[in-house]
């Protein structure tokens, strides 16, 4: 794999086994990054596996997350329709981070950069938590139906949210409290 830059993006050259050439354009302006890239597809055309997840493409018969995301809603959310309509707009959002993406590509990496930039934003411990429970649900389902080879949030932990403070007692409940000490 040959790497070329043309204005400010870098571009891998390289030839299949087949015989066939390609030029892509991998949309990095950063040299390492290129040159790692690069290299996974390398790796990927020694090892005989497809290189276009090293681009961002989805190969031929993968689904993708928002694919899976309806799938699930269809035929494998055991959620009520409370829960389903609490869960549109957080569906919505992971949708618009990793709906394109093929969901064999999804890493625990990217989760975590994911949920980083979310608490960076200032979202709360509890509703980063809720974020990744949703999607632990939607990739444990992903690899019970075979569509990857292992769960990318298998792993991963929610955050401990601590405990909440105890709600004082009101004047009425501390009269009948001491109402019925000794």
């Amino acid at each position: 794999v040959r790497l070329n830059k043309r204005g400010k993006n870098w571009y891998a050259r390289f030839r299949q086994t087949d015989g066939r050439r390609h030029e892509v354009a991998l949309r990095v302006t950063n040299k390492i990054v290129a040159e790692t890239k690069a290299r996974e597809i390398s790796e990927a055309l020694e090892a005989g596996q497809p290189w276009e997840w090293v681009v961002g493409r989805v190969r031929t018969g993968e689904r993708t997350f928002a694919e899976m995301v309806s799938e699930f809603l269809e035929k494998g959310a055991r959620w009520s329709g409370t829960t389903r309509r609490g869960n549109r707009a957080l569906l919505q959002k992971l949708n618009a981070e990793f709906g394109n993406r093929a969901v064999i590509d999804i890493s625990a990496a990217d989760i975590e950069a994911y949920l980083a930039r979310r608490r960076d934003e200032g979202l709360s411990k509890a509703t980063r938590n809720r974020y990744l429970c949703t999607l632990k649900v939607i990739l444990k389902k992903a690899h019970e139906w075979g569509y990857v080879p292992r769960n990318a949030t298998a792993d991963l932990k929610t955050e401990r949210e601590g405990r909440k403070q105890p709600m004082p007692f009101t004047r009425d409940e501390v009269r009948l409290l001491l109402a019925e000490l000794n």
